[in-house]
């Protein structure tokens, strides 16, 4: 499990469409709520991180 929080952690980290507040938040919720916060980060947080650089098969980016 702390190898999952590390890998968390550095995608969030190293993204640009997260502001330093919510990357304080993403590390003291790992810390203090753990497999509870990971949870919501896969379900929810790493979708909209990816999301803008996702491409399509026809060519085009998608920026939904």
């Amino acid at each position: 499990m702390v190898i999952y929080i590390i890998m968390a952690l550095n995608e969030i980290y190293t993204s640009n469409r997260v502001n330093l507040i919510e990357k304080i938040m993403w590390t003291i919720s790992f810390i203090g709520l753990g497999w509870i916060a990971g949870l919501i980060y896969l379900l929810f947080a790493r979708k909209r991180m990816f999301r803008k650089y996702k491409m399509l098969f026809n060519g085009t980016e998608s920026f939904a």
